[in-house]
């Protein structure tokens, strides 16, 4: 004796024991598998956020100490002191035409 159930098809052995044959999968087992998927893409997502801002402050970072640096610079080539000996000049731009020649603002970036 043969009868279709929802997912598979009941049939009895010789020994008329019932058995079931499961065809494919389950509707809630498709859900359950499409919910854990969705699940972790989520958390691949947020993830990737996270990366993104622990990214980002990195950079903020960097780029306010490089900012300090140069005002650090400037400030002490403000006060005559030179960026390339540590020496003080009153004429700190002549100075650095005779002795650094070859120095240029950028090199103090």
């Amino acid at each position: 004796m043969r009868s279709r159930g929802p997912h598979g098809i009941w049939y009895s052995c010789a020994y008329g024991h019932k058995q079931y044959l499961c065809e494919g999968e389950s509707e809630e087992t498709k859900l359950r598998r499409e919910r854990d998927r969705l699940a972790q893409r989520v958390a691949e997502w947020q993830d990737e956020a996270k990366q993104q801002q622990e990214l980002r402050e990195a950079a903020e970072r960097r780029t306010a100490a490089a900012r300090a640096q140069v005002t650090k610079i400037k400030n002490r080539v403000g006060h005559g002191v030179c960026p390339c000996c540590n020496r003080t000049f009153e004429n700190i731009a002549r100075h650095m035409a005779s002795k650094h020649p070859t120095f240029t603002a950028e090199a103090a970036e």
